[in-house]
């Protein structure tokens, strides 16, 4: 039963938006070839799909084209991701896997709907939305910055992650006594602010120092990557309440593509088509890393429906702000629509048992 959109979200969007205002893949063998493509996280397991595609490429090109992922690119804190934008633009790369909020920074008005709070909120609706033309639109703008937008890329949800000594974060009472971390984006900020938290914006080491000084009660995670780095210990995690998706974009230097034959753009479009039908994969990764918090003694949690009524309430002004841009008020009325078509994957985990 879909009752977040119906019940909630929807109306709640609506009102504040309308206050605001054998040629290509045949014939001659290619040369080998390879590209080096930047990626600011020092591995791939919060991003699978950079990996995926990377093998993708040199399988279907039987080898004959390769990825060179540059783990770990562009130095640290939250400028590393704007700082690849910039390498691709100058050719310091000849591809670039960006996570979405990045454009927001540099002033991309249709990227900052991608990470809308509460909006892309499950599996089944990042993937209609990457489907969909929203992609063209969004990667047409990024051409203002220098570089080819190739692929828009779905990504793991990332959902509330607290304390143990603090409790979970659901009801705006419990955001209302916290510090919270995001991660490089004025909307997610203006998210957690509206929420009644104390917004910081932290890099990864930042975090963990303001954790072990508990002045951090909590931050925006992948369950997944929660997982993996175990961040905190034995966390609440609350599991009906996705934040934003992690969405990317593979892009490239403009003269990159100018020497790729017909052949080789073929291969790496097919590779982007491939790593962005994937988010069932992405959902299983997700489950995995749920049995295992389970097994660390992780905390699921979930809010309820007047838990979330009062934390939609609260974003009516992030989203009044959104709307008076047009170009994001029509991509988030687009995503509003697609939303209203697709079906719910219950994107809510599973609790431990």
């Amino acid at each position: 039963m879909r009752t977040r959109w119906s019940l909630l979200g929807a109306a709640a969007i609506s009102v504040a938006l309308v206050v605001s205002g054998c040629s290509a893949r045949g014939g001659v063998a290619e040369s080998p070839r390879s590209l080096t493509m930047g990626f600011t996280e020092q591995d791939t397991t919060g991003d699978p799909l950079a990996d995926w595609f990377a093998r993708s490429v040199f399988a279907l090109s039987h080898g004959q084209l390769a990825i060179r992922i540059v783990r770990d690119c562009c130095g640290d804190g939250q400028d590393a991701e704007t700082r690849l934008i910039r390498g691709v633009a100058r050719h310091a790369y000849d591809l670039g896997w960006v996570p979405t909020r990045a454009f927001e920074r540099l002033g991309v008005p249709t990227a900052r709907a991608l990470t809308a709070p509460m909006l892309v909120d499950s599996y089944r609706l990042q993937q209609a939305v990457v489907d969909s033309a929203l992609s063209t639109t969004v990667l047409t703008d990024v051409r203002r910055l220098g570089v080819v937008g190739l692929a828009l890329e779905p990504g793991f949800l990332r959902r509330p992650v607290a304390t143990e000594t603090s409790g979970p974060l659901r009801a705006l009472s419990d955001w209302q006594r916290s510090t919270f971390s995001s991660y490089g984006s004025s909307v997610e900020a203006a998210a957690v602010t509206a929420f009644g938290a104390r917004s910081v914006q932290l890099s990864p080491p930042e975090r963990d120092t303001a954790f072990a000084n508990r002045t951090l009660l909590g931050y925006a995670s992948s369950i997944v990557d929660q997982n993996h780095d175990h961040v905190l210990a034995r966390p609440y995690i609350t599991q009906n309440m996705a934040l934003w998706p992690r969405m990317t974009a593979l892009i490239a230097h403009p003269g990159v593509l100018s020497l790729l034959s017909m052949q080789q753009r073929a291969w790496l479009d097919d590779a982007a088509a491939d790593a962005r039908g994937r988010t069932g994969a992405l959902r299983t990764l997700e489950q995995r890393a749920i049995r295992a918090g389970c097994s660390a003694g992780t905390h699921f949690v979930t809010a309820d429906l007047r838990d979330l009524a009062g934390l939609w309430h609260a974003l009516g002004p992030v989203y009044a702000v959104l709307g008076r841009d047009e170009p994001t008020r029509r991509v988030i009325l687009a995503i509003l629509a697609l939303d209203s078509a697709t079906p719910g994957d219950g994107s809510a985990p599973p609790a431990c048992d």
